[in-house]
């Protein structure tokens, strides 16, 4: 007997549905692996890491999808305890995970579990299905409240992106501390926050308050990488006090980064910072050179830092204009100039 065009057309919409269902299967155990497996490194770009974090949300949103869809339709009377066991089944699974991860050299992260719980959220208040088919003001209010949640969740990830697109139209531009994103771009173990109360340039500067502990001091973690083509990294350093003080800087590239570290394969050099402003230039080439057994790759460069060492009393000061420069002008020697 030859199917009816109906029966033709019911068999394509179920082959549809089977496909579809085989494929959240199919995403939703490659996102379970790479819980475990890959993932971003020390120093991937912040953007990457913001996205990596954002895959909690799809894998549990996929799992309680496909557990909505054992029973199609739910009676509304059912539809209270299937949500809040969802919810504790996140949560109890998200934590576990987390467990799990911190066996394998990973760090837990409370905000992954809020991830898992919001990815459930999103399943419940849009995939599940009362058999009543009536969508009340209650469920609205859940799908608007899960909605603006998963923006929210996304805003680091637009702030990574949007900061990264200004690290690159800004270069050889380094460091201008004129928005708040930019701050992100830097670490250490210093405390350090943008302000106006001097500036060399535009109008703020990076504030960083010393400790007394063996190293003290920031680094700049996120931007272009490749220097070839420039002769110089200046900076511009504020010495508030009236007595000198000794800062270290510190460049390195990705071979140092993966091999032992030692202090003898990066370029390190002490400046003694006199008060008021002093306007560093140091040469490429000296930087070039610094390794002792090869020459530094300035195609990949890791990492900037300047700190201090054992200081006597906590002392504050002033980052500015953190730039690479062209031609033969520069100086290997920091400049005191006015306060």
């Amino acid at each position: 007997m030859t199917p009816t065009g109906g029966d033709s057309m019911q068999g394509g919409a179920r082959g549809n549905r089977f496909s579809r269902h085989h494929l959240k299967i199919a995403v939703a155990t490659v996102l379970a692996v790479l819980l475990f497996v890959g993932g971003p490194g020390y120093l991937s770009p912040r953007s990457f890491v913001r996205a990596w974090n954002l895959g909690h949300i799809a894998l549990f949103y996929l799992l309680t999808d496909l557990f909505l869809q054992t029973p199609p339709n739910l009676d509304p009377k059912r539809c209270a305890g299937v949500f809040w066991g969802a919810l504790a089944a996140t949560l109890i699974l998200g934590s576990l995970v987390e467990l799990a991860q911190s066996r394998i050299g990973r760090l837990p992260d409370a905000g992954d579990v809020a991830r898992d719980l919001l990815g459930t959220l999103l399943a419940l208040a849009f995939r599940m299905k009362p058999a009543a088919g009536e969508i009340g003001w209650g469920r609205r209010f859940l799908q608007i409240s899960a909605g603006l949640m998963l923006v929210a969740a996304c805003v680091p990830l637009a702030i990574a992106l949007l900061d990264e697109y200004r690290a690159a139209s800004a270069f050889p531009q380094l460091g201008s501390f004129e928005t708040t994103t930019e701050l992100g771009r830097w670490n250490g173990s210093a405390a350090s926050t943008p302000s106006a109360k001097v500036f060399r340039d535009g109008r703020r500067s990076l504030e960083i308050s010393l400790t007394c502990d063996t190293y003290s001091g920031v680094g700049l973690k996120y931007f272009p990488r490749d220097w070839r083509g420039y002769s110089a990294l200046e900076f511009s350093v504020f010495n508030p006090g009236t007595a000198p003080l000794a800062l270290t800087c510190r460049v390195h590239d990705r071979t140092h980064t993966t091999a032992r570290q030692r202090y003898s394969d990066r370029f390190n050099r002490s400046f003694t910072i006199k008060p008021g402003w002093n306007d560093i230039a140091i040469s490429l080439e000296e930087i070039r050179r610094a390794p002792l057994t090869r020459p530094m790759d300035l195609s990949r460069i890791d990492g900037l830092g300047l700190f201090s060492v054992r200081l006597p009393t906590p002392f504050t000061v002033y980052l500015d204009r953190v730039r690479l420069v062209k031609g033969s002008g520069a100086q290997d020697t920091p400049v005191s100039e006015k306060k």
